[in-house]
Parts: C-alpha cells; structure tokens; sequence
C-alpha cells in the first residue's frame, strides 16, 4: 500500500503554452493526480521536471523548485502531485507535491508469528 505525505504547495509552470482556458475549467478539478516525469534533456533546463494529468502534458515544476527535486527523481524517490485548485480565466493550476511512500505494512497481508521449533 502507499501513503502520499504532502510537502509543498506550488503554481505549476507554463500552463499557457500547453492548456485552454476552456481545458482546464473541464479536465482539471482540486484531487486530480500530477504524474511528474524529468526530463534530463530539455534543451532549456537539464533539471526539468514535467506535470502530467493522465496522458496530457499541462506544463512543468518551476525551475527555482525542480532544481532540488530533479536530484531525488534521478536517485529513484517517488514523487508526485495533487491539483489544490485552478483559477481557468488565468489558466492557473496550483499543486501540491506529494513524496509517494510505500507502506511496509500491508493490512490485507496474512501475519504469522514464527514460532520456535521444538526439538
């Protein structure tokens, strides 16, 4: 099982060269998961993190932030993010990053106590 824990709330960048107006208002809602996916590449920022919504591309971590985080992407921790809310008009999607943590217990796993082996 895995546990979101929340850390940091931030305006996802460049949202105007990737989304409508009309987009937002109607494929976006507060709760929606931001797969984030680096993009050591990108011929602007070598520490470039991009936001996804599904399959959508909607813009990137700003780069004063991704400059910290792109380090632990690359080292394999799991981040993530929710949408917090929108303002469509200004097409503005605000998000929380979330570190994605794997629950070491498991509810629906069967425990057994091992017990000593009698001679």
């Amino acid at each position: 099982m895995k546990e979101e824990i929340p850390f940091l709330a931030l305006r996802i960048a460049g949202t105007k060269f990737r989304c409508t107006k009309d987009e937002v208002r109607q494929f976006v809602s507060p709760g929606d998961f931001v797969k984030l996916e680096r993009e050591p590449k990108n011929e602007f920022d070598s520490n470039a993190i991009a936001c996804y919504l599904g399959v959508r591309h909607v813009g990137y971590v700003p780069a004063a932030v991704a400059k910290y985080y792109a380090p632990l992407l690359d080292v394999g921790l799991e981040l993530a993010g929710r949408v917090l809310s929108t303002q469509p008009d200004l097409l503005i999607i605000n998000m929380q990053l979330v570190w994605v943590k794997e629950d070491p217990f498991d509810p629906e796993e069967e425990f057994v106590l091992n017990e000593s082996e009698e001679d």
